[in-house]
């Protein structure tokens, strides 16, 4: 019962110590974080004030309302820079709490980046075959053609995004490049030599 109890203390004391030691890392960390949260702020309001004397929605609004988009574009820049903001904040509490952690925060920001550009190609691919499936008054036909297209190249991207080994994802997009390239081939002898 005495070991126990004297194994129990060890380690409590031993937790103590650490705790103590970390707690002015803690410190400096919590004060990096507010003065960058701080400065983020300050820099979005700046950067809010600017875009509307230069009135950047106004000037996107008749695009935006054509093709439906909800989002403004003042919004995206302010959000892009809350993430930078964001992930500053991260580097630098990590950096100062525990810089062993740094490799783990690096493969985050990396895959998020990745699903960041993922999405931006993939609305920009939507709302370009939304533009030529309404804008241009495709036939039925063609419209599904684009929108098989929109999906192998998304099925590409998630591809990209997962975590499988470099000669099961090289295979794999090779085999959807090649989908892709059949499919196109298949569209254009129908479109151009089949029976109207």
């Amino acid at each position: 019962m005495n070991v126990t109890t004297g194994v129990m203390a060890e380690a409590f004391r031993r937790a103590m110590e650490d705790l103590v030691a970390l707690l002015p890392r803690l410190a400096l960390a919590t004060l990096l974080v507010s003065i960058i949260v701080l400065l983020g702020a300050l820099m979005v309001r700046l950067v809010k004030r600017v875009l509307e004397v230069v009135g950047v929605d106004e000037a996107a609004r008749g695009v935006l309302e054509k093709y439906g988009v909800p989002v403004k574009p003042s919004r995206i820049i302010e959000a892009l820079i809350e993430l930078g903001v964001a992930i500053l904040a991260v580097y630098a509490a990590v950096s100062v709490v525990s810089p062993s952690l740094l490799p783990a925060v690096d493969s985050m920001v990396e895959l998020l980046g990745k699903l960041l550009s993922a999405g931006v190609v993939l609305a920009a691919a939507i709302m370009a075959v939304s533009y030529m499936v309404e804008g241009m008054g495709m036939e039925r036909g063609v419209r599904g053609f684009a929108r098989l297209l929109l999906l192998l190249i998304s099925l590409a991207l998630v591809i990209d995004l997962t975590n499988l080994s470099p000669e099961l994802k090289r295979n794999l997009t090779w085999g959807l490049g090649l989908g892709i390239g059949l499919a196109i081939g298949v569209f254009t002898a129908w479109y151009f030599f089949g029976e109207r």
